[in-house]
């Protein structure tokens, strides 16, 4: 069985650091290219995966349809921003795995760029909360790197649409870049890419020199 979560059926979150979650969540699956069918299949211990990758449990079952595992947290609380998982054990005919983990964003209440806030003003982003997260994620590690130290504790708004604007311009870059095609979510791999003059004059704009005459 190669069983993976459909990536276009899966609707849970995006959550905020300190919420907590009773759920059910519901995991849609695949079989290879088709749709699963849990019918019959022993099911093991269900986890919640953390960003550092600590298990916790979480109760599994069948869902209302036979491609549906639902997950229920029974009140675990998220507490770190990154990307989360969830997934269980199967056993079949004697042999038990752990099936592709379903993952699912948790962001931070630092006040960066929301996945909400950018797609309302970024058609074009990525459909995916985990690949957007990622890409706002490596853009705001940019736009601290080069920002004036110390930073504040309530990144300003000049640092936050630095961030978008990276954030795109990282996603442009990785659309167009052949050797990114077919690998990673959504088919591509998502590179650092250097801030431009533009970006950098968001983040440390250039202080207007008086002239004396």
């Amino acid at each position: 069985m190669a069983l993976t979560p459909d990536p276009d059926a899966l609707a849970f979150g995006p959550w905020t650091s300190g919420d907590s979650v009773v759920g059910p969540a519901s995991v849609p699956y695949l079989d290879g290219d088709e749709v699963a069918d849990f019918t019959g299949v022993a099911l093991g211990s269900g986890w919640l995966i953390d960003p550092a990758g600590i298990r916790t449990p979480a109760v599994v079952a069948l869902g209302d349809t036979p491609d549906v595992l639902d997950y229920t947290l029974d009140g675990d609380q998220f507490t770190a921003p990154g990307i989360w998982s969830l997934t269980t054990d199967l056993t079949v005919g004697g042999n038990t795995f752990r099936i592709a983990p379903a993952p699912f964003v948790v962001e931070g209440t630092e006040g960066w760029l929301t996945i909400a806030a950018a797609r309302g003003s970024w058609r074009d982003a990525p459909s995916s909360d985990v690949v957007l997260w990622r890409l706002l994620d490596m853009a705001r590690q940019q736009v601290e790197e080069y920002a004036r130290k110390p930073l504040p504790a309530v990144p300003t708004s000049n640092l936050v649409t630095a961030q978008h604007t990276q954030a795109r311009n990282i996603w442009n870059a990785t659309k167009t870049d052949p050797s990114s095609q077919g690998i990673g979510d959504e088919g591509f791999v998502i590179r650092p890419f250097p801030l431009d003059w533009t970006v950098k004059q968001m983040i440390r704009p250039v202080r207007a020199v008086p002239v004396v005459r």
